[in-house]
């Protein structure tokens, strides 16, 4: 199985993301620092903002059970203060050059969270390129230096307790995270990426430092920046920073194929809720983003979200929200279609979902229906990459996930490339109707509970 992490027999190295692409030798620099940090540059000569993403890997899988959540609660401490800054001197460096660090999604922002994965962490930082050594700067103290004030900690869990009892009342919400514990059982991707209540009121400033420690430990990171500047100029630029950062004598976490990836039939799981909606998550394991099969996987999927659209919620009227998705790491993924709809439609929604699959797999597929899809995924990447922070997010991914961090300067031509049989293919073999995860939260689900009881 391919590793997530990188390991370096000594020395250091220096290598373009993809060997392979010789035109792109003076956009690309990919160097691993002595102290064991990935660092790839990316020169953007269209735009003057200057941005970094820092991705640390395989979160979920570092956290004890009784810290469920403290990666995500480190992120949030790391503006609170420095060695050297109060929260407030550490703003006030971030306003003087105009620049914004993000650690978190915000649990306000409606379908804010595709950023956030309980296979790792991001920490985003954008200014602009006349500050970018100043920048750096500022980041290394806040990524190496942070003091967790203990008047900080406590404010931060008040918040995300806040966060956590705004989404208990939420069907969606619930669901997936049943979803997540079902389908990835005894795995550390089944843990919540907040925790809970009794996670998060048990962190100390003690606790947390330790877990900055071995969390922001240089191999566990990656660090992808994108820049109008020369890609060897910015390289010296980040060197002079965090070859400093320190390494921790831990050893590094992995993630290993879910035991839900085997063929089990369907397991069904469910959960009570005092509304009149229910929310229902369907999905199963499937190849990862490395697989030959990837590409036509997830025009499979664009197509499958679409029918689902507009036959359950425009045609039929039973969805106030529908749709079907994928997310991938190396080695596997795992596909998701999800509908929210009225209690008394649960059964009809249901069986909706799994028809729609069994029609994509035999029935004959337009030559429109692909190119709709092609289409469709061709412009949401050409979307997400619209910002310089969205391509470092994007490289940093691609990197941690062993498909290079140039995955998606060669997407048009993977589109271009899968044809109707290979739609189908993928989705005979990979979206099951027999083997899948089935989590459901509402009435329904308080109903059948009260009459598994009788």
């Amino acid at each position: 199985m391919r590793k997530f992490i990188i390991i370096l027999a000594s020395g250091l190295s220096l290598i373009l993301c993809n060997p392979a692409s010789a035109d792109k030798s003076d956009n690309y620099l990919r160097e691993v620092l002595p102290n064991g940090l990935t660092v790839i540059i990316k020169h953007n000569p269209d735009s003057r903002v200057f941005a970094v993403d820092i991705l640390g890997k395989n979160r979920a899988a570092w956290e004890k059970a009784d810290q469920v959540g403290i990666s995500d609660f480190v992120n949030r401490m790391l503006v609170k203060g420095t060695a050297h800054k109060t929260a407030e001197e550490v703003q006030a460096a971030l306003d003087d050059i105009g620049a914004k660090l993000t650690t978190n999604d915000s649990p306000y922002i409606p379908y804010d969270d595709r950023y956030t994965w309980p296979a790792f962490t991001f920490l985003k930082f954008e200014t602009i390129d006349e500050f970018a050594r100043d920048g750096l700067k500022i980041l290394y103290e806040i990524v190496s230096e942070p003091s967790f004030p203990e008047v900080e900690v406590e404010k931060t869990k008040n918040q995300v307790m806040g966060i956590l009892g705004m989404q208990s009342g939420s069907t969606s919400q619930t669901c997936s995270d049943l979803y997540y514990s079902q389908m990835f059982e005894n795995h550390p991707l089944s843990k919540s990426v907040l925790g809970d209540r009794r996670t998060v009121a048990g962190l100390t400033r003690a606790v947390l430092a330790y877990h900055h420690k071995i969390f922001y430990n240089p191999p566990n990171l990656i660090m992808t920046v994108v820049a109008n500047e020369n890609p060897k100029q910015v390289m010296k630029w980040v060197k002079k920073q965090f070859k400093n950062l320190p390494p921790y004598p831990v050893g590094l976490k992995d993630s290993t194929i879910p035991v839900a990836a085997k063929k089990m039939g369907v397991i069904e799981t469910m959960q009570p809720m005092d509304k009149e909606q229910v929310y229902i998550c369907l999905g199963c394991i499937v190849p990862g983003l490395a697989s030959e099969n990837s590409t036509a996987l997830s025009l499979a999927i664009e197509i499958l979200s679409s029918r689902l659209q507009l036959n359950l919620r425009e045609k039929q009227g039973l969805a106030y929200s529908v749709g079907a998705g994928v997310r991938y790491l190396g080695d596997f993924g795992w596909f998701t279609a999800s509908i929210g709809t009225g209690y008394k439609n649960f059964e009809i929604a249901r069986a909706g979902i799994l028809a729609e699959i069994e029609k994509l797999k035999s029935e004959p597929l337009e030559q429109t229906e692909l190119d709709k899809a092609r289409n469709s995924l061709w412009g949401s990447m050409l979307m997400r990459n619209m910002s310089c922070i969205n391509q470092a997010y994007n490289m940093a991914y691609y990197e941690f996930v062993g498909v290079g961090c140039d995955y998606d300067d060669n997407y048009r031509d993977r589109l271009d490339r899968v044809t109707i049989s290979d739609v189908q293919t993928a989705a005979r073999n990979f979206l099951e109707t027999h083997n899948y995860v089935l989590a459901y939260v509402g009435k329904v689900a308080e109903t059948q509970t009260k009459e598994n009881v009788k």
